[in-house]
């Protein structure tokens, strides 16, 4: 049965949220620069306060004392703490997804079945998070996405108002007992019963170094109405093949829902970035965290003063606040991997 489309549920929108959670690091986790990314964390957590965004912080022991040393400078009031035994600090990958019914404005989070990228990592915590999230914020509703049938990652989803696009890759990769017609059946109808947006799909390899096999925050985000894609004029760059395949693929999908702006936010050779093993590390630009009108974004270290105008210039409608993360991509991730930006709606 096909549900009235007013009936159907609205995933949120960056623009609409005003909270933020995070995993605090520690030193169980086996960080490489356990005290570096401990004062990235720091200096995201200082911006957040400054722009006065509700902070939950969750942590395997008391309050982390870099953290209420921060709030003590800012506001400690915007950070609420909960007590949680994380295995890792990806939060956007096992925290469910916020959606909300229009009609009698009830928020309801879309759980799934998480297995780190194809049991790559320890995961026995992580997977139980989506229930102690749900209980810390007053037990909404909530809707198993796909019926929990499909292992799935919260940095592999993207939306707007009207538009939802998932990369079918890192499905495949993730669902090796279902072939990609079932994964994609089961998608489909799950969106066509319960969910506002129209569902699109990109097929497309990681970029080199991204571990999960492809999450889509790395290589497509929505601005608004446009569609933002990661790109590059550089043959020496290590993904620009499968990047020119990207943006094929991405006008295609822009024919079909008729979005006519698609922005190429150009990678060079000097946005490269290596570990100490000469490991090239899966840098992005579109792995920003955006809350309501400010954008956090990451940057390599090798910006010049010129790239920062190209960047403010993409992003013209909203405040920018520069974050320098290779102590993040140093173990793999970004910005938005190790956040989840969602409404607060108490």
């Amino acid at each position: 049965m096909e549900y009235d489309k007013k009936n159907k549920l609205h995933l949120i929108n960056d623009q609409m949220t005003d909270s933020v959670a995070l995993v605090w690091p520690n030193q169980k986790m086996c960080m490489a620069q356990y005290d570096l990314l401990e004062d990235l964390y720091c200096e995201l957590l200082a911006e957040l306060l400054r722009h006065k965004t509700k902070v939950f912080l969750f942590s395997d022991s008391s309050f982390p004392k870099k953290a209420r040393y921060v709030g003590e400078m800012f506001d400690e009031r915007y950070i609420t703490h909960h007590k949680f035994t994380s295995d890792d600090i990806w939060i956007r990958d096992y925290c469910p997804i916020q959606a909300f019914n229009p009609t009698n404005k009830k928020n309801i989070f879309l759980s799934y079945s998480y297995n780190a990228y194809g049991k790559k990592y320890q995961f026995k915590n992580d997977k139980h998070f989506s229930d102690f999230f749900l209980n810390c914020i007053n037990n909404p509703k909530e809707l198993g996405f796909c019926n929990n049938d499909i292992i799935f990652e919260g940095g592999n989803i993207v939306n707007n108002t009207n538009i939802c696009l998932i990369n079918i890759n890192c499905l495949k990769q993730h669902n090796k007992d279902k072939d990609y017609s079932e994964i994609r059946d089961n998608l489909e109808l799950f969106f066509k019963k319960n969910i506002y947006q129209q569902l699109d799909f990109i097929d497309i390899p990681p970029i080199t170094g991204d571990d999960t096999d492809g999450h889509i925050d790395n290589l497509v985000r929505f601005y608004d109405d446009d569609i933002l894609i990661m790109s590059t004029n550089s043959q020496s760059h290590p993904d620009y093949n499968k990047l020119k395949k990207l943006e094929d693929q991405i006008h295609n999908i822009g024919n079909r829902n008729n979005i006519k702006n698609i922005i190429q936010v150009k990678h060079e050779h000097h946005n490269i970035m290596k570990n100490e093993k000469n490991e090239i590390l899966p840098f992005s630009y579109l792995n920003y965290l955006k809350i309501a009108n400010t954008i956090y974004m990451p940057l390599t270290g090798n910006e010049t003063d010129d790239d920062k105008i190209y960047l403010k210039k993409i992003f013209k409608r909203d405040n920018l606040v520069f974050i320098h993360g290779r102590q993040l991509l140093t173990e793999y991730g970004g910005l938005h991997c190790c956040s989840y930006n969602w409404r607060n709606f108490e």
